[in-house]
């Protein structure tokens, strides 16, 4: 599907609130806020409504409709909602594919997988710099 039938298909599905689409993701306590502020910013780049963006939805396609990214801005994103500055980490969760000549990274497969890694992952690394 091309981009623009992407963002047409997601634009005219029923809304879903933050509310229910933190009931449909597992996140620790007190990431719930950093879940909501990733979703917004994904969909941001991927010029869609917030409310449009679903846990299910499959990465390869959001990937389509951002184009270019850096990891830097859903850090950035999280940081801000949590109020802390987290530090630089090899572990930070890719929210897709990686290649690199013979290197790879797979990512998750739908939005909700990397929603709640990355919220693992801050939850994570708070407890352990505040520990």
């Amino acid at each position: 599907m091309m981009k623009s039938g992407i963002r047409k298909q997601m634009e005219q599905r029923e809304a879903l609130s933050d509310e229910d689409f933190v009931a449909q993701v597992t996140v620790p306590e007190g990431t719930t806020l950093a879940a909501i502020a990733l979703r917004n910013e994904m969909a941001r780049l991927c010029k869609v409504p917030s409310e449009a963006l679903r846990p299910s939805d499959r990465q390869h396609d959001l990937q389509r409709l951002i184009g270019e990214w850096d990891l830097v801005q859903f850090v950035m994103v999280v940081e801000e909602t949590l109020q802390c500055e987290l530090p630089e980490d090899k572990e930070l969760p890719y929210p897709f594919d990686l290649r690199c000549l013979w290197w790879k990274r797979r990512g998750p497969d739908t939005f909700g997988e990397w929603v709640e890694q990355m919220a693992e992952w801050a939850n994570k690394t708070l407890e352990h710099i505040c520990a």
